[in-house]
């Protein structure tokens, strides 16, 4: 009897652990989802400006070279 008793106090710890640690678990999960779309959100859009400063200036540079004038 005593030893049901402790067997059942045993498994609702080990239930217990076994939820807190699956949450541990969640909460790392949506953090590292999280941190991986607040870099992409972040470099994603300074990528594209760059890209786009760069085409301007290679566009800029060739009407200076068709109009005849030094680059």
């Amino acid at each position: 009897m005593q030893s049901d008793i402790s067997i059942e106090e045993e498994k609702r710890t080990f239930h217990k652990q076994a939820m807190a640690y699956v949450m541990k678990l969640q909460e790392v999960h949506e953090r590292k989802k999280f941190e991986f779309v607040e870099t992409v959100s972040i470099t994603y859009p300074y990528r594209l400006l760059c890209w786009v400063k760069m085409l301007g200036r290679f566009v800029a540079n060739g009407i200076l070279v068709f109009c005849g004038r030094e680059v």
